[in-house]
């Protein structure tokens, strides 16, 4: 898989009673707007030494934001932010058209990956957001190789079903 490797930018959202701060690529910036109005969202100016590594297919990554930003019973937030679809996102370094590769080696990985400042050590568990995120990008590969699941499957289980799918694909199952 061809990937991109993005900054991560400090944002606030004012949301009435409280405010949050959180990280994001810069292109998630539009449809934050969408979601709590142009007024509540502020870019900082401190840098974050964090960068996430995405899938480098607009495609790919416009399917992983409306799974992110999914809402039920509400129009598509993605949509509205980018009304001409994918290719508005080749500003932040997304290529359009052709698919993406899902040639790995080893055991499936998720498309998308925070990366901690280098001064911090990896390990123990993953936090429910990144969980959440690496099940949305699972879900992002198996819909790609046109495999059913269940939305309530845990990430391990979605990892078995990438794993036997790309196998499959690769002619290596019967």
């Amino acid at each position: 898989m061809s990937t991109i490797v993005l900054p991560l930018v400090l944002v606030t959202i004012d949301r009435g009673e409280e405010v949050i701060t959180t990280k994001v690529p810069e292109h998630e910036i539009p449809i934050l707007k969408v979601v709590h109005g142009d007024d509540a969202i502020s870019v900082e100016d401190e840098e974050t030494p964090e960068e996430i590594e995405l899938d480098e297919n607009a495609d790919t990554e416009f399917k992983r934001l409306q799974r992110k930003y999914r809402r039920i019973n509400a129009p598509d937030l993605v949509v509205r932010a980018f009304p001409t679809g994918p290719g508005e996102l080749k500003h932040a370094g997304f290529k359009s058209g052709g698919r993406s590769s899902n040639a790995t080696s080893g055991p499936a990985q998720s498309a998308s990956r925070v990366r901690p400042p280098a001064s911090k050590a990896k390990g123990g568990a993953k936090p429910p957001e990144k969980q959440d995120d690496e099940k949305a990008d699972l879900q992002a590969k198996l819909e790609k190789l046109g495999v059913q699941y269940d939305g309530r499957s845990g990430v391990e289980t979605l990892r078995e079903q990438l794993a036997d799918a790309e196998k499959k694909a690769k002619g290596g199952a019967k």
